[in-house]
């Protein structure tokens, strides 16, 4: 009994220190530092930086802009000049006049910029990023011919692999880029050609062709279109979207879905022929269409129309670029 007493008091005198170690820190250690004033602090929005309408010349080449229309380009032969039309300023790059550009192409979804070149006896692939100013070399694609007329690039952000063109052969670039790898193309006739943009496939057609080749692993897709049919492009569900039409102009557009082909094909009309060039399939199975003679952009999915003033140049992820007195203008979807 004497010990439970003992404890007991022993229990006490601990709660009795604990509370008054509690009581001193409230009054006295943390009184200074509870005392804080508190002001209120305005954030301001983040709003899109002005556009400058920098010019460019009448007789330029391949005018292309990037995935947001900061950034265009144009050839002046096998030279290239860019701006930033957020600033006007023009971006130059090291060395490149000891360089031919024979292809150039803004990837889809960030302001980087891939050009094939010819570097001395070798066509090899550049990696440009216009917000450092810094160009790389990614990789030797081929020995260079004067022969050689037809050159292209798709590139995949998403499994990082680019495909090459050059005339009637294709090569393959992996994420590592430590060398380019020919690509075996069952055609002769090599025409369009695209990416599967979530997997690691080409898709081409031979010209004149009736037949879709996909690679890796190979397969073969028949598709009812008649004329000369263009590959347009593939989406993010492996729908491939196929122009049909004279060889000219395109009419129809079939699409076809290539993982599973047995599921019918189905055929989209345009309201009028438009060329294969003013066609833009989004990632998401948007379909971009331009008629030029209506200055109009329709996307075919939403309906959704963009009136523009000027020469239509491309559509960027937030709408339509154009020259309006060969000055550079953006007119935001749904204008």
């Amino acid at each position: 009994m004497k010990k439970v007493k003992i404890i007991i008091a022993w229990m006490s005198v601990s709660v009795i220190l604990q509370c008054a170690g509690l009581f001193f820190l409230d009054k006295f250690y943390f009184k200074d530092n509870t005392d804080v004033e508190m002001e209120q602090v305005s954030i301001e929005k983040v709003e899109e930086k002005p556009e400058v309408h920098v010019s460019i010349p009448e007789d330029a080449k391949d005018v292309k802009v990037s995935y947001d229309g900061r950034y265009v380009t144009y050839r002046d032969g096998y030279d290239m000049n860019m701006y930033d039309t957020t600033t006007g300023e023009s971006k130059t790059f090291d060395d490149i006049e000891d360089r031919q550009i024979l292809k150039l192409t803004w990837l889809a979804d960030r302001d980087k910029l891939l050009t094939l070149e010819r570097d001395g006896y070798q066509i090899a692939l550049y990696n440009y990023d216009p917000e450092k100013g810094t160009n790389d070399k990614m990789v030797d694609i081929c020995q260079y011919s004067s022969q050689y007329k037809t050159f292209d690039i798709k590139v995949s952000t998403i499994t990082g692999v680019t495909y090459v063109r050059v005339d009637n052969m294709v090569y393959r670039v992996d994420i590592n880029q430590s060398q380019a790898v020919s690509v075996p193309i069952v055609v002769r006739n090599l025409g369009s050609l695209a990416l599967m943009p979530t997997k690691d496939r080409l898709v081409y057609m031979a010209n004149n062709g009736q037949i879709v080749h996909v690679t890796q692993p190979k397969e073969r897709i028949a598709i009812p279109a008649g004329g000369d049919p263009k590959i347009l492009g593939v989406d993010s569900e492996g729908v491939a979207y196929i122009g049909e039409g004279n060889g000219v102009t395109v009419s129809k557009i079939i699409k076809k879905d290539l993982d599973d082909p047995n599921i019918k094909s189905s055929t989209i009309k345009l309201t009028e022929p438009v060329k294969s060039n003013e066609i833009f399939i989004g990632e998401n199975g948007e379909i971009y269409v331009n008629y030029k003679s209506k200055h109009l952009v329709k996307e075919l999915k939403s309906g959704q129309e963009t009136k523009y003033e000027g020469r239509f140049i491309s559509i960027y992820n937030k709408g339509v670029a154009t020259l309006v007195d060969n000055k550079y203008y953006k007119t935001k979807f749904g204008k």
